[in-house]
């Protein structure tokens, strides 16, 4: 009975040994970084929710999207349409009696040299400015071909932009091209010089136009044909301009030419229903705004 006791004694103290293997076998550690460290049980993990991002505000979208000085697409926006005059090159004056106009519209630049019409592409990102392959007319003007090749030379190595309120200015290698905006002359109190009447879908000019007139006063629009004197009743409502039939005078003129002219003119100022002026030009257009002549302000010959 003893020895039983002593074995049974050894069972327990074994079966006791062996339980708490298992339970320290079973129990799981905590997460200490280290090598063998127990892996979480499934269902254990601890979600970390993301911080929520913040939502920008106006000033945060405004610090974003702003350039200094309006530079870029703001810059852009504001040169779309506008229409400038030259009034120095590289801090020189220009030619008495002579103009160089610069226009910017849908993303292109054009204008007057000189004596040429000049137009191309242009681009602009910040202040960096350029200008793209420009094509220009091949006439050639007495006293304006020097000056007139060197502005567009200066005008095709444009480096940058400045647009200030009044004041355009092109900034190159060679000095700098300023401009002032274009003033457009008044369609009343202003003698205009006939220039060309339309002929399928071009403009055409003769020699005698010089001689053919236009002043608009007192809702009479009145001056020479050619050879007679004509009035026309007009009214003016915005851009619109209605005139009445024309009167004129019966002199003959003994050049056939004048008079096929003076007729041309007469019956052209029938199809008139609007007009608009840039600068020193006047164009009187149809009811469906197409062109049917244009003058020119006597005071800028």
């Amino acid at each position: 009975m003893r020895r039983m006791n002593r074995n049974k004694n050894i069972w327990i103290a074994l079966l006791t040994i062996l339980t708490l293997v298992l339970f320290v076998a079973c129990t799981p550690a905590s997460d200490s970084g280290e090598p063998g460290a127990a892996e979480p049980t499934p269902g254990s993990e601890t979600t970390v929710e993301p911080t929520p991002e913040m939502e920008p505000t106006p000033e945060m979208e405004a610090e974003e999207t702003e350039t200094p000085n309006g530079e870029g697409s703001e810059v852009e926006s504001e040169l779309e349409g506008t229409r400038w005059n030259l009034v120095s090159m590289a801090g020189e004056g220009l030619l008495e009696q002579s103009t160089i106009t610069l226009d910017f519209d849908d993303g292109e630049l054009g204008g007057n040299a000189s004596c040429n019409h000049y137009g191309g592409p242009y681009t602009l990102e910040g202040d960096s400015f350029t200008v793209g392959e420009m094509v220009q007319t091949l006439m050639a003007c007495d006293g304006l071909m020097e000056q007139e090749a060197a502005y567009l030379e200066m005008l095709r190595a444009a480096e940058s932009l400045t647009l200030e309120e009044d004041t355009l200015t092109i900034h190159t290698a060679e000095g700098d091209l300023v401009y002032k905006p274009a003033i457009d002359v008044a369609l009343e109190g202003t003698e205009w010089m006939l220039s060309g009447i339309a002929e399928n879908d071009a403009i055409v000019s003769t020699w005698v136009d010089a001689d053919i007139t236009a002043t608009f006063e007192d809702g009479v629009m009145a001056g020479s044909a050619g050879c007679n004197s004509y009035t026309v009743d007009y009214t003016v409502d915005g851009d619109s301009l209605t005139l009445g039939d024309a009167i004129r005078t019966e002199m003959a003129c003994e050049d056939d030419e004048v008079m096929e002219r003076e007729d041309t003119f007469l019956a052209a100022l029938e199809n008139v229903s609007a007009y608009e002026i840039a600068r020193d030009t006047l164009t009187l257009l149809d009811g469906k705004g197409n062109l049917v002549m244009t003058f020119t302000a006597a005071a800028a010959g």
